[in-house]
């Protein structure tokens, strides 16, 4: 089954009907509770289709229940995603063997199509060879690569497994069994622009206050459980003018909690003041400046170290 990226990433609904019909197409008889044979799947507005006008899509999860065969054996949860990365407008997969790849022209899609497959096929062998088991229940989730967002507003209220996989992993012989949680952060820092052919000493560059500000940083990997990184920077107008604002985006991700409080932090504040004011002295401009340096909110709201170089022009 080749499923393009329009379906299944840009207008994942067609691709979530696609995966219904293929459980119809095994034998599945509709009903007005979208029940087929054995199989429940839950697509009512009220609940599967909430997550996708949260987030401005056009369709939502879908969860599946199949009754198991065995009473008193536990349920058990399957569980991937949807929506796949791109290039992939036009998908032209290869078979070669038991190899399947992608002609080069997009993406395969496998980041979760693999998974999603895994769980069909999974499915399919149980109830073929009646291979004991408990109930069985399937979520298949959209907009995870975009922020597993479908996952977080997904109720997990109306599941009943206490266990289970979620088939989203590179290799056929890994189990992760725990994830990195994530800050994500943004900042704007904002300068003085200026024409920077003709008084570029008049701005006060927002770049390059940030860039000095990035160059201070680790990020990277900072230790075997926890990384940081800054992938997003956006600012200025033109190239002929300082830039007055420009704004930096990351995140740091950690196993540990702890550490993931100290990815990212403000641990000093340096001003710089350049000024030039009509009739005003030495004195007075001092005095000013340290007023301004012993209030700024900036230190006082992250408990800082402040430094000052103030210059009267």
């Amino acid at each position: 089954m080749t499923i393009p990226r329009s379906a299944a990433y840009a207008r994942p609904a067609s691709y979530r009907s696609r995966l219904a019909r293929r459980k119809r197409s095994a034998g599945a008889r509709p009903s007005a509770r979208a029940t087929w044979s054995n199989v429940t799947f839950s697509s009512c507005p009220c609940s599967a289709l909430v997550a996708g006008e949260k987030i401005g899509g056009d369709t939502g999860n879908l969860l599946a229940r199949f009754p198991g065969n065995t009473p008193g054996a536990p349920p058990f949860l399957l569980s991937g995603h949807m929506d796949t990365v791109g290039p992939a407008e036009a998908i032209h997969p290869v078979v070669e063997g038991d190899v399947v790849r992608t002609d080069g022209t997009s993406v395969l899609g496998g980041d979760d199509k693999a998974g999603v497959v895994a769980i069909l096929e999974a499915v399919r062998v149980l109830r073929e060879r009646r291979i004991p088991h408990g109930d069985l229940e399937v979520v298949l989730t959209i907009s995870e690569e975009y922020g597993l967002l479908g996952a977080k507003n997904f109720d997990t209220g109306r599941l009943h497994a206490k266990r289970g996989l979620v088939l989203d992993v590179d290799g056929v012989c890994e189990l992760i069994t725990r994830a990195p949680a994530a800050n994500r952060m943004s900042f704007t820092v904002h300068g003085l622009a200026a024409h920077a052919g003709i008084c570029p000493e008049q701005g006060m560059s927002a770049i390059r206050i940030a860039a000095e500000a990035i160059a201070a940083m680790k990020l990277g990997r900072l230790d075997a459980e926890t990384t940081a990184n800054l992938g997003i920077i956006q600012g200025g107008l033109a190239g002929n003018i300082v830039p007055a604002s420009v704004t930096v985006r990351g995140e740091t991700r950690s196993l540990s909690l702890e550490k993931l409080e100290g990815g990212f932090a403000i641990t000093s504040v340096h001003l710089e003041v350049r000024a030039k004011i009509p009739g005003a002295d030495q004195a007075k401009f001092d005095e000013a400046t340290k007023k301004a340096k012993e209030g700024c909110p900036v230190s006082k709201l992250f408990n800082t170290k402040i430094t000052m170089d103030a210059k009267l022009a």
